[in-house]
């Protein structure tokens, strides 16, 4: 579902293993299960205290012109964390409404969710918040969808090959 070369010995890797780009929200949002999965459980093993990897899934609005984004990231200690770009909006979406969607903060136009207090069933629910917000905010199906921002705040080259995403 994903790995990181972090560099040291050896050289990085010349491919990847992927899976084909998901033909359906059900099959993204099951994808994104499981590598949050895979992050909530190995991320802390792996990486050292205070560092963290994620992407960014981004699309074009319904203008066309504007960029939707939703950021997907595995932070030691905090675990599974969101946060999707509200600027686009002017004056942000009101908050009674982000808070009933299932965001608990604002930061200086972005909203945020964390999923550090629901241990295992956190990377289910953050996939199912991604695609919900995906979907309301006017993506139109998976294949339009962009990975983008790939990071491993240590550094090293991180590969996302089952996320299900073509781009």
């Amino acid at each position: 579902m994903w790995q990181l070369y972090g560099g040291g010995v050896g050289s990085p890797p010349l491919g990847f293993p992927a899976v084909p780009p998901a033909p359906d929200w059900s099959w993204l949002e099951g994808s994104l299960a499981q590598l949050l999965s895979g992050w909530w459980e190995q991320v802390p093993v792996q990486l050292g205290y205070g560092d963290a990897v994620g992407f960014n899934i981004d699309f074009r609005g319904e203008d066309q012109q504007s960029v939707e984004r939703v950021s997907v990231m595995c932070e030691e200690p905090g675990g599974l964390v969101l946060l999707v770009d509200d600027r686009a909006v002017p004056g942000g979406t009101r908050e009674d409404v982000m808070r009933a969607r299932g965001w608990r903060q604002r930061i200086m136009g972005w909203w945020q969710r964390d999923f550090e207090d629901d241990g295992a069933d956190g990377a289910a629910r953050a996939a199912k918040m991604v695609v919900e917000e995906l979907l309301r905010r006017g993506a139109r199906s998976p294949d339009a969808l962009n990975v983008t921002d790939v990071r491993a705040e240590r550094g090293g080259l991180l590969a996302l090959p089952g996320l299900a995403i073509a781009r």
